[in-house]
């Protein structure tokens, strides 16, 4: 991310590492920040953003943390997990609520919701990211289409891990629909 320029610092947190937690959070502590958008909905998560400076907080609806947000956000699981956490910014984009509905229905409308493996990132949620390596050096040096899907299999989070037999089917159907598919990780 910070080589992407995406970002201006990151902090690392392992995973019921108690260590890393209070040293993210001490070094986090020191910044005051303009908007603080957490996704997460750990109870854990939850009191770092607490303790952590920000002039506007902005999280999803628990019946648990009104006195840690300013504002809190329904958290719509229809929605597919990027558009989810875009609506995060809902009330500060202008018809964001409304493209959002607009997605639903047009997946609906497609039959898509009996096709759970992926839908179409729709135009206006495409992130454009300038990569620091000219894409033209990539391509000299192996033979890259100009978009490709790039999928990651591995998570450290049991309940998110994907088998080897879904991380082929979804590069199968990909593939199948035209695309380009490259496994990392």
């Amino acid at each position: 991310m910070k080589d992407l320029k995406l970002v201006d610092r990151t902090e690392e947190i392992v995973k019921k590492d108690r260590p890393s937690y209070r040293l993210a959070l001490k070094n986090l502590q020191a910044i005051e920040f303009d908007w603080l958008l957490s996704p997460h909905q750990s109870v854990t998560t939850g009191f770092m953003v607490w303790r952590i400076k920000a002039k506007r907080k902005i999280g999803f609806r628990q019946w648990w943390n009104a006195w840690i947000f300013d504002e809190r956000v329904e958290r719509r699981i229809e929605l597919p997990d990027a558009l989810r956490q875009m609506s995060l910014l809902q009330n500060h984009w202008p018809d964001l609520r409304k493209k959002l509905n607009n997605f639903l229905k047009d997946d609906r409308e497609h039959g898509k919701k009996n096709e759970p493996l992926l839908s179409a990132v729709p135009d206006w949620a495409s992130p454009q990211v300038s990569a620091p390596l000219a894409f033209d050096q990539l391509q000299s040096k192996w033979d890259v289409p100009a978009h490709f899907f790039a999928i990651f299999p591995g998570s450290v989070w049991a309940t998110k891990q994907w088998t080897e037999e879904g991380f082929g089917a979804l590069g199968k159907r990909l593939i199948s629909q035209g695309h380009s598919v490259v496994f990392m990780g």
